[in-house]
């Protein structure tokens, strides 16, 4: 609530408006903005609620969905998965979840620089997805080697935050202005409800089953499906991007 005070008197509008920024700093963002601007000439202006039935927006919002269902459903329930199949004390199961994370902040921020270098998008959202995906399912054969399960998990977490920078660029490379923002809004609106599926889905697979492998699997089939629908969509290739 503090923070949003302080966004609400400090944020400005415009790059011109920053006085943290120097004048060649503003400058250069402001002609940046102008270029995009004039880049997206091509694209066609929809209103809010236009967006907001797009089919592009539509499955991006179901790819989101199930990428944030993957992302709760393990962590919510690692330390619980870790406590199961070793029998780890809490102090030991602490340092350990702060590995997979640490990994994913590390990978964020390289798909994201890289992602930009490249001036491509599509396959630097789907091939991290991918990647946690076949992790995830590798992770339910690792039971009983701590350092293979660990291992998994890491690349689990990794590949499930490594695409969001790339992700979230999508909308803006088919949607202008105020029908970019409305989408974004509600595509992240709709996809955190994944954040009740997954952890709901793994604790009802668990009970259900008495193993947590299950619901492991879902959620890598959840990403595998989420990387397939990003792939078919076709935003973000390079040469658009270009």
């Amino acid at each position: 609530m503090i923070l949003g005070i302080v966004v609400f008197f400090a944020l400005t509008d415009r790059p011109r408006q920053a006085k943290w920024l120097t004048a060649e700093e503003r400058e250069a963002l402001e002609a940046e903005l102008e270029r995009e601007k004039s880049l997206g000439g091509g694209k066609k202006r929809m209103k809010v609620t236009e967006a907001l039935r797009h089919p592009k927006v539509l499955l991006l919002a179901l790819v989101y969905f199930m990428g944030v269902s993957a992302n709760y459903g393990v962590e919510f329930f690692l330390p619980s998965i870790l406590q199961k199949w070793y029998s780890l004390k809490l102090d030991a199961i602490t340092w350990l979840v702060i590995l997979p994370p640490s990994l994913a902040l590390a990978g964020q921020l390289f798909v994201g620089w890289h992602s930009d270098r490249k001036r491509e998008r599509r396959l630097h959202a789907v091939v991290p997805i991918t990647c946690g995906a076949l992790a995830l399912a590798l992770a339910t054969l690792s039971q009983g080697h701590l350092g293979l399960t660990i291992a998994c998990f890491m690349l689990a977490y990794a590949g499930i935050k490594s695409y969001q920078p790339a992700f979230w660029s999508l909308p803006s490379l088919f949607l202008t202005e105020a029908a970019a923002a409305g989408s974004i809004g509600f595509i992240n609106s709709v996809g955190n409800l994944g954040g009740f599926l997954g952890p709901y889905m793994m604790g009802y697979l668990k009970n259900a089953t008495g193993r947590f492998g299950v619901g492991i699997g879902v959620l890598s089939v959840s990403m595998i499906l989420a990387a397939t629908l990003l792939f078919l969509l076709g935003l973000g290739r390079k040469s658009a991007a270009a």
